[in-house]
């Protein structure tokens, strides 16, 4: 397997088609698309598309979607402001590349595909000179926000909360308060793999109604990582 960046509309086409498959069909996800069958919004033009590709089966397995500060500009917005208020991290937008639509195919889940995708965005968030990467960790509200809110409150008691004057304010807060804490509740793959690697969240998760997630605000400075586990992802190229 392989990662690079989509060279064409046609392999833009395929990742948008496996993204409707992993978040409409598997995950029950209510996607705004301009056309049946695959997940396409305002934002997939001015995107970045990182692709894992199985080359044996020609087939594209994973995808990340990647919005540069000149993307965004002509977007007319980073696609966290849709859930967060971002103003406090305006200081670093210009230096931070805003990471979403991530997923892998269901048979590619327990093998090198998340740490080629992993790699590849690293790798190419440091070779256009950007120091972090910002992107939402969703969690699952099918039992209505219980386990949600024991992970934020897992990782606040992990002292990975961003510091307080980069916090920001999600538009539809989950009212983790009114949640009793499950020490058991574990903490999605993609959030955990993130906080091992050095990453912070930025507050409270905010409620996404279509996709059935609460999202925490993900924000990772590649000059603060875990040096011993970037090496082991980099390695996985």
């Amino acid at each position: 397997m392989i990662v690079r960046l989509a060279k064409n509309k046609k392999e833009i086409r395929q990742a948008q088609k496996l993204r409707y498959k992993i978040f409409a069909e598997e995950l029950g996800a209510k996607l705004d698309t301009k056309k049946p069958g695959f997940d396409i919004d305002k934002y997939d033009k001015y995107c970045l598309h990182l692709l894992v590709i199985d080359e044996n089966k020609d087939k594209i397995v994973g995808t990340y979607r990647i919005l540069t500060p000149e993307g965004a500009k002509k977007a007319g917005s980073w696609y966290g402001s849709k859930e967060f208020c971002l103003s406090p991290l305006e200081p670093i937008m210009p230096k931070m590349l805003e990471t979403g639509r991530v997923c892998v195919h269901k048979d590619y889940r327990l093998g090198s595909a998340v740490l080629l995708l992993w790699s590849g965005l690293i790798g190419l968030a440091q070779q256009m000179g950007y120091q972090y990467l910002v992107g939402s960790g969703s969690i699952s509200m099918q039992d209505g926000g219980a386990r949600a809110a024991s992970v934020y409150k897992k990782i606040q008691n992990q002292d990975k909360v961003i510091s307080e004057d980069m916090i920001v304010t999600p538009i539809n807060p989950l009212a983790v308060d009114e949640f009793e804490f499950d020490k058991t509740a574990e903490i999605p793959t993609l959030i955990r793999g993130y906080l091992k690697l050095g990453a912070s969240i930025g507050g409270v998760p905010g409620v996404d109604p279509d996709f059935k997630t609460a999202d925490v605000l993900i924000i990772f400075d590649i000059n603060q990582a875990n040096q011993r586990y970037l090496k082991k992802i980099m390695g996985s190229v």
